[in-house]
């Protein structure tokens, strides 16, 4: 004999699917199957036998703009000051006034959807991307609190991001942008353009983290945008080391030493602000880096493509996939496969060239 079914499913005339509860209450959102709405039947059943399930949100005056305040405020106490800024903005600019006002329990997927098409019209994939995930992030931990049975973000369709386009300055052009920029910066050139470092990274450099003699930059902390002057790099795999050449410990050298700055002041940042400080780099782009970029004939150059330009270098040079991995600080060899895994291609044909001279047929092999 069958399992008795727990509530019933009836299909919309919009061709969706509503799941019903025994005693009428039906789901606070409808379904793009029937699978989904029998497995939200049984994640109630399930929470119903644990007495755990909440039929209604404990407050159904609560708006969307209230409850993102809310977890904005009490849910994101473990993120970095740069994440919570641009939880902020995302709720500020984007999600209070599209959707604030609405009850947060009548908030169903297709408002989220209309959202997402509004975002889509104005902004780029990826910042689309990002505001929804806020939202995502926002309406799973009213689930978590209760406040919601089902997150109306489920089924949600998102644009496409284009994959990313890898711009690449080559060594010539990696000289004309270090001269082209003043001489208290210009070692920030290559510490990108050869050892692959973020902004942020170089920005929170201090003099105990470079080790001249081994020549290694140890990336242990970075210097946010926002909020505390050093942070833990985003990853485990972020804290690294990576080696320099000779020449940018050279040019590191005489920088401190141009700085006035002593080895043993291990706390002293590398750079600094034209009047101290750290660096910020709105400020460091609109001073410095538009004026070096044009005098160089790069005038669409992100400074993070240099580091982007560092991994080719890398490869020519005969460094692996997982060496490449490790000094750009990526948390898996994939990653680094996804974005720079054609730069390897030329090595590929190397290795089967060597394989084909070492088993060529000898002369006295072929009848000679």
């Amino acid at each position: 004999m069958g399992r008795r079914a727990f509530g019933s499913i009836r299909r919309l005339p919009s061709g969706r699917y509503q799941a019903r509860l025994p005693d009428g209450e039906t789901a606070p959102v409808t379904f793009t199957t029937k699978a989904d709405a029998a497995h939200w039947l049984s994640s109630v059943e399930t929470d119903l036998l644990r007495g755990t399930y909440a039929a209604r949100p404990t407050d159904p005056d609560l708006t969307v703009g209230e409850w993102v305040d809310i977890w904005h405020r009490e849910h994101s106490l473990h993120k970095r000051p740069g994440t919570l800024a641009r939880d902020q903005s995302a709720i500020r600019t984007h999600i209070k006034p599209s959707l604030g006002s609405m009850k947060l329990e009548r908030l169903r997927p297709q408002d989220v959807q209309r959202f997402v098409a509004q975002l889509t019209d104005t902004l780029g994939a990826g910042t689309t991307h990002s505001v929804y995930a806020v939202l995502r992030s926002a309406l799973r931990a009213a689930v978590d609190n209760e406040l919601l049975a089902w997150s109306p973000t489920r089924g949600i369709k998102l644009p496409s991001i284009p994959k990313t386009v890898v711009r690449v300055v080559r060594p010539n052009e990696l000289k004309k942008l270090a001269l082209a920029t003043p001489e208290q910066w210009r070692p920030m050139i290559f510490v990108a353009g050869v050892c692959g470092l973020r902004f942020a990274e170089i920005a929170g450099l201090r003099v105990g983290r470079l080790d001249l003699l081994r020549r290694q930059l140890h990336v242990v902390e970075t210097s946010p945008q926002v909020g505390p002057d050093r942070a833990e790099p985003k990853t485990a795999s972020g804290r690294r080391s990576v080696p320099m050449p000779v020449f940018v410990a050279a040019q590191l050298s005489a920088h401190l030493a141009a700085r006035g700055v002593d080895a043993s002041d291990s706390d002293a940042l590398v750079f600094t602000a034209s009047k101290g400080g750290r660096l910020y780099a709105g400020n460091w782009h609109g001073d410095v880096w538009k004026a070096a970029r044009k005098a160089a004939g790069l005038p669409t150059l992100r400074f993070h493509d240099l580091r982007h330009s560092a991994v080719p270098l890398w490869v020519d040079m005969g460094a692996n996939l997982l060496q490449v991995s490790r000094w750009l600080g990526h948390s898996s060899v994939q990653i680094t496969a996804d974005v720079y895994g054609h730069l390897f291609s030329e090595t590929n044909d190397a290795v089967m060239a060597r394989l084909d001279s070492l088993f060529a047929p000898s002369d006295s092999a072929s009848g000679g």
